[in-house]
């Protein structure tokens, strides 16, 4: 891989990606749309997904879940040295530190960029749960839980991250300008 973007859902990273991608005329790789069969190589087949997700809750489920977050990251990072890469929300927020290490480890080399809206915590939530709710269907309020503002202040992004760029006020093609200046040419 040659850059991954990570964020929040709703911040423009699949966008930026393809952008990105096709402006340096290499392939790009939305990690959310593979990642299926890369879940089911380590016992998560979707059928097992809908039925823990059920079964357990979100906040349950995505704690059981991490070892194949983890797996389809460190699979992933194996497929293109020139790719770039859009993580979904999940891949970069592992809670145990060890897949944490391993997925560090799976992005060392590679240019991570953490797209969020604004500096302002409360302002990137709001933009985000406004987006959410018109493309994804969701507010992210899930078990008594805001999952937007914990993927916005926990602090596990910025641990993967070696660079971040505030997005509100900016044209997709400006973000994807700026992410470009932060790779290696």
């Amino acid at each position: 891989m040659r850059c991954v973007l990570i964020g929040p859902p709703g911040t423009g990273k699949s966008t930026v990606g393809a952008m990105l991608a096709a402006s340096l005329e290499v392939p790009w790789v939305d990690l959310d749309e593979i990642s299926g069969p890369l879940y089911a190589e380590v016992g998560w087949p979707p059928e097992v997904i809908a039925e823990q997700r059920r079964r357990l809750g979100w906040t349950a489920f995505h704690a059981a879940f991490e070892p194949a977050l983890a797996h389809a990251v460190k699979r992933c990072a194996a497929l293109s040295s020139q790719a770039i890469v859009s993580f979904g929300a999940g891949h970069s927020h592992l809670t145990d530190p060890s897949l944490r290490a391993h997925v560090a480890r799976a992005l060392e080399g590679v240019t991570v960029v953490l797209l969020r809206p604004s500096p302002d915590v409360g302002r990137s939530v709001r933009l985000l749960r406004e987006r959410c709710r018109q493309s994804k269907w969701t507010d992210w309020h899930l078990d008594g839980v805001d999952w937007l503002h914990r993927w916005c202040t926990d602090g596990l992004d910025e641990q993967l991250a070696d660079a971040t760029i505030y997005t509100d006020g900016k044209s997709p093609q400006e973000t994807t300008d700026e992410v470009s200046r932060l790779l290696p040419r």
